[in-house]
C-alpha cells in the first residue's frame, strides 16, 4: 500500500461536536495535577546518561540497501562527540548558532546535540525553502556553520553566500556533493576527522563544554511564519525543551524497559512538533527511533517498523484513512462484505469506548474476523498511542481510527510553547476538543476569549524582536496564542476561531498569507486584490482580481474589449497573471506556491462588502461570497 502525500482535492471537514458548555469555565489546568520538574539540567546532560545507561543498545535505524541499520548509543555518543570537537575547532562560541538543512536523518540528530554540547543553539531550516528564505534565516540567526544533505540544498546557500557573511563552513551530509567548492564546502567525514583530531588534542575539552551548559541557555531557535513580516524565531532554551519531554512522558503509555518501544521520524526536524517528539523524546525516553526513507515510503516503512506510538499531521492520517477505505470499497465477496461490516461496526461502538467500555461483543467480533487484520496490515498492530496536531482534524477521521481500534488523540499547541498545551490522552477524550491542559500547564481565556498558556513550557521571547515577544508574553508569564477558544466545565478546550489571518494547510504547515499576497499584486501588473487561501487545504491557491483601474490599460494590451467579467476570462489575461505568479512562486517555499488560481469577474469593493472602510480585505465575507469558485479549484 503506497500513500504519497499530494496535492489534491479536500474533503469538506464535518463540524465538530459542540461540547456542552452550560458551565462554562474561564482557567484550567490539567486534572491530574501533576507538577512537571526535569531531572537533568541541559539535553546534553539527559543525552550523555542514555549513552551511560543503554550503550550497547539500538538508538537509531536507518534504512540503506533496501535493509534497515542501528546506530547504537555508544556510536551516537561517539559521534556526537567528534562533531561536537569539529564544531570546537571550528571556533563555535557557547550561544552561537548553527544551521541544519537536510531531511530527518542520524547526521541531523547528531548535528543538533553536538552544537548542544558545545554550547551553540540549533537552527532547523525546511528542505521547501527558496534560498532567499535560507539566506533570511540563516543571516538573520547569525549562524556560523551549516549542514546540509546533499547538492540540491548546498546550491541554495552557496547562491546566496554573499548575503551570508557570519558563515564560515558548510558541512555536507552526502559526501561526494562536497567536492569542488574548496574549504568552504566539506564533507561529513572530514569534519568527523577534524573533530577526533581536536579532541585528541585538546583533552577534556569536550566533558568541560557541555558540563558547562545550564538549563537557561538557549537550544533551539524555531522559525516559524506570521502574519505579517518576515519569519520570526522562537528561542527554546534546554529547561522548555526538557520541562516538555517529561510533560509528554508523564501521560504517554510508555513501556518500562524502552526498548520495546518504537517510533518514526518522518516529519520536518525544523518544526517544534518533529523536534520534540521525534528527537528530545526519544533522548529523554530512550525508545528505537527509525527514520523513514521519505513520504513517498512512509506507509511501506510503518508495516515494515511498526510503531508502539506516532505522531502526525491530519494530511497523514487523512491518507490512510483513504487507502484502507479504498481497499475497502473495492474488496470483493465476502472478504469486503465483513470488512466494510466491522469498520461500521468499529465505529458504531466509538463512544462506548470513549467512555471506557470495550465496545462490545460486536466491536470484538469485527475486531477478530476483520479490523485487527487492518491494523496488522498498516502496521499499526502495536499501537498504543496514535497522536496528531499542528492543524485541525476533522471529527470523521478522529472517528474513523478509534473505530479500527486505534486510538488518535488530538493536540493544540504551537512553537511557542514547545509544541503541546492541551491534548487528548487515555482516559481524558472528547471528540471536538484538543483536551485538556497538559500536566504542568495553566490556561485560561481573556475576555475576548483568547486562549492564554502558561507552564514550563514558555518560550523565551523571539530572537531580536523585542516588541512582539512584549505582545507575546504578558508580565504574568502567559503566552498569548492568537487563537480564539471555549473551556468546557471540565477543562476540555475547543478551538473556535483564529485571531491571526494565519494560515495552516493540511499538511501542518504555517504560511503568512500577507507576504504572499504584497508579492502577488506587485508582480501582477494589474492586479486589484490578491486573497491567499490554504487553511486546511492540501495546497495554496489564490483569489485574484483585476484593478478596476486599470481595465482600459489591460484591455488595449491583450487587443480586448474593456469589459471585467469578459477579461476575467480572457486567456491572454490568464498568461499574464500566470507570469505574475510563477515570478512569486519562485522566491517561496514548495509548499507556500500558489498552485492554482482564478481570476474573479469583478475587483473587491467597499459596497460590495469584500473590504474594510480603510480597503482591508474581509477574508471570512470572500471566502463565503465566492465559495463555488474556491471549491472550484480544489475539486478534481
Amino acid at each position: 500500500m503506497t500513500i504519497e502525500v499530494k496535492p489534491e482535492a479536500a474533503e469538506e471537514e464535518k463540524p465538530r461536536v459542540q461540547v456542552a458548555v452550560a458551565s462554562a469555565r474561564r482557567d484550567a489546568v490539567a486534572p491530574e495535577g501533576h507538577v512537571i520538574e526535569p531531572a537533568q539540567k541541559s539535553v546534553c546532560e539527559l543525552f550523555q546518561e542514555q549513552v551511560r545507561r543503554r550503550g550497547p543498545e539500538p538508538a537509531l535505524h536507518f534504512k540503506a540497501a533496501g535493509r534497515w541499520n542501528p546506530i547504537t548509543w555508544q556510536q551516537y555518543g561517539a559521534a556526537v562527540k567528534r562533531i561536537t570537537g569539529f564544531l570546537l575547532a571550528e571556533g563555535l562560541e557557547p550561544g552561537q548558532r548553527t544551521a541544519v538543512l537536510s531531511y530527518n536523518r542520524p547526521e541531523w540528530h547528531i548535528a543538533d546535540l553536538a552544537t548542544l554540547h558545545a554550547g551553540g543553539t540549533t537552527v532547523g531550516v525546511y528542505l521547501t525553502n527558496s534560498a532567499a528564505q535560507c539566506q533570511y534565516i540563516l543571516d538573520h540567526a547569525e549562524a556560523q556553520v551549516a549542514f546540509v544533505e546533499n547538492e540540491q540544498q548546498l546550491q541554495k546557500l552557496l547562491e546566496v553566500k554573499a548575503g551570508l557573511p557570519q558563515l564560515k563552513r558548510v558541512v555536507v551530509f552526502n559526501s561526494q556533493d562536497a567536492k569542488g567548492h574548496g574549504d568552504f564546502v566539506i564533507s561529513w567525514e572530514r569534519a568527523l576527522q577534524v573533530g577526533e583530531e581536536h579532541d585528541q588534542a585538546h583533552l577534556g575539552d569536550f566533558d568541560r563544554r557541555w558540563q558547562a551548559v545550564e538549563p537557561s541557555d538557549m537550544a533551539a531557535f524555531i522559525y516559524t511564519s506570521g502574519t505579517t513580516g518576515p519569519p520570526k524565531a522562537v528561542m527554546l532554551d534546554h529547561r522548555n525543551l526538557l520541562w516538555t519531554g517529561a510533560c509528554i512522558k508523564s501521560y504517554l503509555q510508555l513501556a518500562e524497559n524502552p526498548s520495546e518501544d518504537v517510533t518514526l521520524s518522518y516529519l520536518p526536524l525544523a518544526h517544534i512538533a518533529e523536534r520534540m517528539a521525534g528527537e528530545i523524546l526519544h533522548v529523554q525516553h530512550g525508545h528505537k527511533l527509525y527514520f523513514a526513507e521519505d513520504l513517498a515510503h512512509l506507509a511501506a516503512n510503518v508495516a515494515e517498523v511498526r510503531p508502539t506510538f506516532m505522531f502526525g499531521v491530519p494530511r497523514i492520517w487523512e491518507k490512510f484513512q483513504q487507502a484502507v477505505q479504498g481497499r475497502l470499497a473495492a474488496a470483493h465477496g465476502a472478504q469486503g462484505l465483513v470488512g466494510r461490516w466491522a469498520l461500521s461496526q468499529g465505529i458504531k461502538t466509538v463512544d462506548a469506548r470513549l467512555a471506557g467500555g470495550d465496545g462490545g461483543a460486536a466491536f470484538k467480533l469485527a475486531d477478530r474476523l476483520a479490523l485487527s487484520k487492518v491494523r496488522h496490515l498498516l502496521g499499526f498492530d502495536r499501537v498504543k498511542l496514535l497522536s496528531t496536531g499542528a492543524a485541525p482534524i476533522s471529527e470523521e477521521t478522529l472517528r474513523f481510527f478509534w473505530g479500527l481500534g486505534l486510538p488518535l488523540y488530538e493536540v493544540y499547541g504551537e512553537s511557542e510553547n514547545c509544541g503541546p498545551a492541551t491534548t487528548c490522552r487515555p482516559g481524558l477524550v472528547k471528540l471536538g476538543t484538543v483536551g485538556p491542559p497538559i500536566p504542568g500547564d495553566e490556561i485560561k481565556l481573556a475576555d475576548d476569549g483568547e486562549i492564554l498558556v502558561r507552564g514550563g513550557n514558555i518560550f523565551r521571547g523571539y530572537y531580536k524582536d523585542e516588541k512582539t515577544t512584549a505582545e507575546t508574553l504578558d508580565p504574568d508569564g502567559f503566552l498569548h496564542t492568537g487563537d480564539v477558544g471555549e473551556l468546557d466545565r471540565d477543562g476540555f478546550l475547543r478551538i473556535t476561531d483564529r485571531k491571526k489571518d494565519l494560515i495552516i494547510t493540511a499538511g501542518g504547515k504555517n504560511i503568512s498569507p500577507s507576504n504572499i499576497e504584497v508579492a502577488l499584486k506587485h508582480a501582477i501588473p494589474y492586479a486589484g486584490q490578491a486573497i491567499a487561501i490554504g487553511d486546511r487545504r492540501p495546497f495554496m491557491s489564490a483569489l485574484l482580481t483585476i484593478d478596476a483601474e486599470q481595465v482600459q490599460k489591460l484591455a488595449a494590451e491583450v487587443g480586448e474589449p474593456a469589459d471585467i467579467a469578459a477579461l476575467a476570462r480572457s486567456e491572454k489575461v490568464r498568461a499574464i497573471f500566470q507570469r505574475g505568479v510563477d515570478q512569486v512562486n519562485a522566491q517561496l517555499s514548495n509548499v507556500e506556491a500558489i498552485k492554482k488560481f482564478v481570476i474573479l469577474p469583478n475587483d473587491l469593493s467597499v459596497d460590495g462588502g469584500e473590504l474594510t472602510p480603510t480597503l482591508k480585505v474581509k477574508r471570512k465575507v470572500v471566502n463565503e461570497k465566492y465559495a463555488e469558485q474556491l471549491e472550484a479549484l480544489y475539486s478534481g
